[in-house]
């Protein structure tokens, strides 16, 4: 039953990747079919350990503009010029771009791909055996892919590159039909070039966008076969009962000295099995088809195969028959049989293979390895579907004395659009337009992650003029509402607008702090833990937050500790303190320091603190026994930022805390 077992684990080893990912794709099962349209489908098959499936998913293709929910014929597609009136007529100051793209195949050309594939299928069984085995194929979905890297999204434009008024969704979205959004402010330049490419009749437009993905397959990885020669290894167990390293099992009392057992360490073991595959009584040829370094893995357990073809392990937790029966994972099974401490060689099962004489045993080992792709699409291909629509390509004239409307524009700041996933729930804006006469106009606008969602960065609302004369600009205020229901700020104030747009910036930026520490200097001084505690201005009010260290878990190669933390953005740096944590001696508190735009913190450990007697040590202990933590919201009689407030200039507009 052992044997068995074993046989079954190492197959298990070499064929099942380690992977939580319930979608598996075959490397050797790949379709690529062309659409009537000309999209490019590449189809990857499912793997099975038996061989092909019928079921295929798609690689991302397909990039094009999003359509409006409420409004399925309308492009989501914004390109507003902004001209005025000089003394040659008509000139553009500058425009507003705005557009949200997905990519994916629509249910017409999933079915148009899969009537494709069905033919596709049968031309390549002629020449590909792989593919006979495929019945009825079918796509199932798009392949599970993740953005490969930061900078997954990626905008090629010569006017629009590098520029600080250009805002995106971030990374590359991983499902079909997940939105993505591109926002620019041009200046007069830019919107002119980019007017010019759009208009003109251009094989290609000064835009492009570029989606980086990555994903597995399993792939072959090793092949081989190994050639067991039984009448050798049974004429090396006699060789090593002469040198004297197999030792009889006495225990046997009726059996002859040929019928007896004979027990090795595991030492003794592993040469044993050097020396079977030195004078080729097990002769292995593999190949290392991808370079994946697995070799050597597989070697190993090619060796816990044979070794338990020809003994049983011996160890003082050696489990009972029942227990061993019951173990369902293949873990604790190899455990039980990678940590012997003896082996027991059964000479009757040596006998009976050798009878057989050779035994030819198949090495392939298939890896679930990476892949990378990426899709790529210009602006050209998807302009002259809205250009002639006035939602999507129109132009304001500032100075036009008839024009009765205008929009307000207010386009999110990507640093801040992460913070409705962590910190805000929405942020109401108010906005105010002083007329010549009668009331001004006022309207509030929303934004929260579900409206980022599905319309984007871009946020705006028309103003009525009316018979209003005042050239003046609009006023604009916001409140942030906060997860757990605080505003901020309590009474915002009126800010001066621009008619082109608004980038809407929230009162925190994000920090990562660092947090580096010499681990063998830790261990010398008999520190066991660290913290870094931080002091910083959050939303208005005095927070702190905690970094904490343990050299049991902090890697040796890499000892630094990252954190994310949002301060408010009218000040400039914090302020911490370190703590530490001695095996023998409780908690060293030591005084607070000021950080200036520095995110880098080194726990810098003086030679002093291996003195405990030292006034350092001594001061450290003290501060331990009074230091009160006060993680989040700090009590007013616990701030210590006031006294560095020349330091980090923390300049508060509103000293009261955020009302609820």
């Amino acid at each position: 039953m052992k044997i068995i077992k074993l046989i079954n684990l190492f197959c298990i080893l070499t064929i099942i990747p380690n992977s939580s990912n319930s979608q598996v794709l075959d490397y050797t099962n790949r379709v690529n079919v062309k659409l009537e349209d000309g999209t490019d489908v590449n189809l990857i098959g499912e793997w099975n350990a038996n061989g092909p499936t019928n079921k295929y998913y798609y690689l991302p293709t397909n990039l094009r503009l999003s359509f409006k929910s409420e409004d399925p014929t309308t492009p989501e597609f914004l390109f507003m010029k902004f001209t005025s009136d000089d003394s040659n007529g008509e000139d553009m100051k500058g425009a507003l771009l705005h557009f949200l793209m997905e990519w994916g195949l629509t249910e017409f050309q999933k079915a148009e791909a899969e009537i494709h594939l069905k033919a596709k299928v049968q031309t390549l069984k002629q020449t590909n055996s792989i593919f006979g085995k495929v019945l009825n194929p079918k796509i199932i979905g798009s392949v599970d892919v993740q953005p490969d890297g930061e900078a997954s999204f990626r905008i090629i434009s010569a006017t629009l590159n590098n520029k600080a008024n250009v805002i995106t969704s971030g990374l590359a979205p991983v499902m079909p039909g997940s939105k993505i959004a591109v926002a620019a402010k041009l200046d007069k330049t830019d919107s002119q070039l980019l007017d010019n490419t759009f208009s003109k009749a251009r094989s290609i437009t000064d835009l492009s966008i570029q989606l980086f993905f990555k994903y597995s397959m399993m792939r072959p990885a090793i092949q081989g076969e190994a050639i067991i020669d039984w009448t050798q290894i049974s004429k090396q167990v006699e060789k090593f009962k002469a040198s004297g390293r197999l030792k009889p099992d006495e225990t046997c009392k009726d059996c002859d000295d040929d019928s007896k057992d004979e027990y090795v360490s595991d030492k003794i073991m592993h040469e044993f099995y050097n020396e079977l595959t030195k004078t080729k009584a097990i002769s292995i040829k593999t190949v290392d088809l991808l370079s994946t370094e697995k070799t050597q893995e597989l070697m190993e357990q090619f060796y816990s195969m044979v070794t338990n073809m020809i003994a049983t392990p011996v160890h003082t937790n050696d489990p009972a028959p029942d227990d061993e029966m019951k173990m369902s994972n293949t873990e604790d099974l190899q455990s039980v049989y990678k940590n012997a401490e003896n082996w027991n060689i059964k000479m009757d099962k040596i006998r009976t293979k050798v009878q057989k004489g050779y035994e030819k045993i198949t090495l392939n080992h298939t890896a679930s390895l990476p892949a990378n792709m990426y899709i790529l699409g210009n602006m050209a291909s998807w302009y002259n579907g809205v250009k002639s629509n006035k939602k999507c390509v129109n132009s304001v004239n500032l100075n036009d004395p008839f024009y009765q409307t205008r929009l307000i524009n207010f386009i999110v700041d990507q640093e801040s659009v992460k913070l409705f996933d962590e910190e805000v729930n929405y942020v109401t804006l108010q906005v105010r337009k002083r007329r010549s006469n009668g009331n001004p106009f006022e309207k509030s606008i929303s934004i929260s992650k579900l409206i980022l969602k599905d319309k984007g960065l871009y946020a705006t609302t028309n103003y009525a003029r009316g018979e209003d004369k005042d050239p003046s600009v609009f006023e604009y205020k916001s409140l942030w509402s906060l997860k757990g229901g605080m505003l901020y700020p309590t009474s915002p104030d009126w800010e001066v607008g621009d008619w082109e747009s608004i980038t809407l910036t929230a009162p925190v930026a994000p920090r990562e702090i660092e947090v580096e520490v010499d681990l063998d200097k830790m261990k010398q001084m008999g520190f066991r833990r660290a913290a870094v505690q931080l002091r910083y201005k959050k939303y208005g009010e005095e927070v702190e937050t905690n970094i904490p260290i343990s050299i049991a878990t902090l890697s040796p190669e890499f000892p630094i500790v990252k954190k994310f933390i949002y301060t408010d953005r009218n000040t400039r740096g914090y302020a911490y303190r370190i703590i530490l944590t001695h095996e023998t001696e409780g908690k060293l508190v030591f005084d607070w320091v000021p950080s200036i735009n520095d995110d880098d913190v080194f726990i810098s450990l003086s030679d002093e603190l291996t003195n405990k007697n030292s006034k350092l040590f001594k001061d450290a202990i003290f501060r331990g026994k009074n230091a009160i933590s006060a993680t989040g919201r700090i009590d007013p009689l616990n701030r210590i930022l006031d006294r560095f407030k020349d330091v980090i200039e923390i300049i508060s507009k509103n000293d009261q805390p955020p009302k609820r």
